[in-house]
């Protein structure tokens, strides 16, 4: 049967349509290739595989992993049908709990080991990672074409820190860390409505994730009034009923949860407010400032970029804002713990990828973290000696990031030369 070569090329422009349309959709990258699907699902094998034997190892409460101190409490209650004492009786990032409470009630129907409901409570968590690293590797290709997936793979799974947050019993942080990301690049590609569920979605996981705000709503090309409201009632569905049970039931960390502004007893060496001293104003109001210190850094962006124009790769900038934001949130955290950087290194690592440059800084600072940010300090090193050594470690990466984003033509510059050495790197030797 013969065809018009209207309607075939009718069909033709039908098919391209479609077919781009499925590339532009959040996840429309991720199995834009067949071969991307493969390394998505080698990746949630490898990642579901660590996480047997992470949360097998740390079966104890009386262990490193937190989640049998603070969560497990709170799950049984819900198992038992107590949703009120479910929520007043966990930990001040009850918000995640509520999310992944699903599959937690899983194993709790045939009265599954607390380290069974771990794994089922983690295993979202540690999914993202993997999703996320396909999503990195299909963003950019090496000079030859080929896509780099070998590198964010191997960081998003076998990280130290995000070894560290797993066996720790956090793996929530790698779950803030996905949203944030992912937020962040959907709100500078114009994708406002994705974005602010996302982020609102971050913020319910875990409270730190409000430096993401400023950031998306700076990186949105317009609607930013709509995006702060998709955010605010994404967050709210969970965290006003929530807050409110906390605050009426006398839970002792009820404020800090609400406001993010509790601190306790903790106070780590390992951070940029370790001279000031544990009762000085700025370190009692630290989390205060950490949020204050996102909004100045996205409004500083967003002023260079109205002055200067709209940056050559709005995502690239805006991925390289929020991982100095987060970067911000350890080191200003009297609380800091090296799996705090998982979402810092998941920006970083974004970054570079978006940038067309391996990912050297990421490898770095995952490696840097849990030399200078040990589990157990050694003896003979004092918390003087510590806290100098972290802000050696964090402070130039600061001020390269701060000289990057607010420094008038800074990105221009930064654009040109690595313009000039992608085409050293693309042109033929003499000798060829």
């Amino acid at each position: 049967m013969c065809r018009s070569p209207r309607r075939i090329r009718a069909r033709q422009s039908g098919c391209e349509r479609m077919s781009s349309t499925a590339s532009t959709t959040p996840m429309g990258v991720i199995f834009e290739r067949r071969a991307d699907i493969v390394v998505a699902l080698s990746g949630i094998v490898g990642a579901t595989m660590i996480l047997v034997y992470l949360a097998a190892i740390g079966a104890s409460p009386q262990g490193a992993n937190d989640f049998y101190r603070e969560l497990w409490p709170a799950y049984q209650a819900l198992a038992a049908g107590h949703v009120v004492d479910f929520i007043r009786t966990g930990p001040p990032y009850v918000g995640s709990a509520v999310l992944r409470a699903p599959l937690a009630m899983i194993p709790m129907i045939w009265s599954g080991s607390p380290t069974q409901v771990y794994f089922a409570a983690a295993l979202p968590c540690v999914v993202a990672a993997p999703l996320l690293a396909t999503w990195l590797g299909a963003q950019r290709a090496r000079p030859d074409g080929s896509p780099r997936r070998i590198g964010p793979m191997l960081l998003c799974l076998l990280s130290p820190v995000v070894v560290l947050a797993v066996y720790g019993g956090h793996p929530e942080e790698i779950l803030g860390g996905v949203l944030c990301v992912a937020g962040v690049v959907l709100a500078a590609n114009g994708e406002i409505e994705w974005a602010a569920v996302l982020i609102g979605l971050a913020v319910i996981n875990k409270a730190w994730a409000l430096v993401a705000v400023p950031v998306a709503l700076a990186a949105m090309p317009d609607r930013r009034l709509r995006g702060a409201a998709i955010t605010a009632v994404t967050a709210g569905i969970v965290l006003i009923p929530v807050t409110a049970l906390r605050l009426t039931g006398g839970a002792t960390d009820a404020h800090g949860f609400a406001l993010g502004t509790s601190i306790g007893t903790i106070f780590n060496p390992p951070e940029l407010l370790w001279w000031f001293g544990q009762q000085s104003s700025i370190v009692l109001h630290a989390r205060a400032l950490i949020v204050l210190s996102a909004g100045l850094c996205a409004f500083l962006w967003w002023a260079r970029c109205a002055r200067d124009g709209p940056p050559k790769d709005r995502v690239a900038d805006a991925l390289l804002l929020l991982a100095m934001v987060l970067l911000l949130r350890c080191a200003l955290d009297p609380w800091n713990n090296s799996y705090y950087h998982v979402p810092f290194i998941f920006a970083l690592l974004a970054y570079e990828v978006r940038s067309d440059r391996p990912p050297v800084l990421a490898l770095l600072y995952s490696l840097a973290l849990v030399v200078v940010m040990p589990v157990k300090g050694p003896a003979h090193v004092s918390d003087a000696f510590q806290a100098a050594l972290y802000a050696a470690l964090v402070m130039p990466l600061l001020a390269w990031m701060a000289w990057r984003l607010f420094a008038p033509g800074a990105s221009a510059q930064s654009d040109a030369a690595q313009r000039s050495v992608s085409i050293l790197r693309r042109s033929p030797s003499p000798g060829r």
